[in-house]
C-alpha cells in the first residue's frame, strides 16, 4: 500500500476506534504529514471529506448509487468505510459555536442577553457567555441543552394544545 493510502487506512481505524478527527489531523500537522496543497496545516473538514468520499471503496456515486470503477483501487475495506462514514456523517461532533435549537433565543434570567451552547464536561449546555456580539453578558447562566429543550418542547405544546391561543396566532394580520 503506499504511503499515503496507509495514513488513510490508520486514520479511518482511528476513526472506528473513536478517536477524534481533531486528534488525527493535530498529529499529522506536527507530523509534516504533507496536505492536500502539499503544505500547511490539516483541518478536520478536509480529512472527513476524503474519509466519507465513496473513492476510498474504489467507487463513485451517482444519484445515491455506488458504482464500482474498475482502475479504481479501494483503499478502505466496505464495512470499514461504511462505519466510519457513519460516524463522520449521522452523528457529527458538535464543539465550540454549535447551534442549537435556542442559541441566541433564549434569554439569561440575570442579564437578559441571548445564551448560546457549546460542550461542557457535563454535555452540551446553553450558557451567557461574554463574546464580541454580547460584551455585556454575565456569564451567571449554564444549562443543559437537554433540560432547556424540553422545558420549552412542552411549553410550545402546551400553548398549541389551547385552541384559543393557536387560533390568534394562525389568523391572518389585518392590513394597516
Amino acid at each position: 500500500m503506499i504511503p499515503e493510502a496507509e495514513i488513510l487506512f490508520q486514520a479511518a481505524k482511528e476513526i472506528d476506534q473513536g478517536k477524534a478527527t481533531f486528534a488525527i489531523v493535530k498529529r499529522w500537522t506536527q507530523a509534516g504529514v504533507p496536505t492536500v496543497e502539499g503544505i500547511g496545516q490539516w483541518h478536520q473538514k478536509v480529512l472527513r471529506k476524503i474519509l466519507v468520499s465513496p473513492c476510498m471503496i474504489g467507487m463513485r456515486e451517482y444519484e445515491s448509487a455506488l458504482i464500482d470503477v474498475e482502475y479504481m483501487p479501494a483503499i478502505l475495506p466496505e464495512e470499514l468505510w461504511r462505519r466510519v462514514r457513519a460516524r463522520l456523517l449521522d452523528n457529527p461532533k458538535r464543539g465550540p459555536g454549535e447551534s442549537r435549537e435556542l442559541t441566541n433565543i433564549a434569554l439569561c434570567g440575570i442579564c437578559g442577553l441571548p445564551i448560546v451552547a457549546q460542550i461542557d464536561r457535563a454535555g452540551p449546555v446553553y450558557l451567557c457567555k461574554r463574546r464580541p456580539s454580547q460584551p455585556g453578558a454575565c456569564g451567571g447562566i449554564v444549562i443543559l441543552v437537554s433540560n432547556l429543550d424540553a422545558k420549552v418542547d412542552s411549553e410550545v405544546v402546551a400553548f398549541l394544545n389551547d385552541k384559543r391561543r393557536a387560533n390568534a396566532l394562525l389568523a391572518p394580520m389585518p392590513l394597516r
